[in-house]
């Protein structure tokens, strides 16, 4: 979820547990050369990978 500056407003929503399977997300980076998202996950090899436009 990205919010604004005050931590008060949801700007938009990146990924959910029902619709991408984000669930117990342990570690985030956002990578700027490539304009994506990854999400480590708690107790699990997977990590996702979003692109962000």
């Amino acid at each position: 979820m990205q919010v604004d500056s005050k931590g008060m407003k949801n700007l938009s929503t990146l990924a959910t547990r029902e619709r991408d399977g984000v669930e117990l997300p342990w570690s985030v980076c956002y990578n700027s050369i490539t304009s994506t998202m990854l999400v480590g996950l708690y107790k699990s090899n997977n990590i996702l990978v979003f692109k962000v436009e």
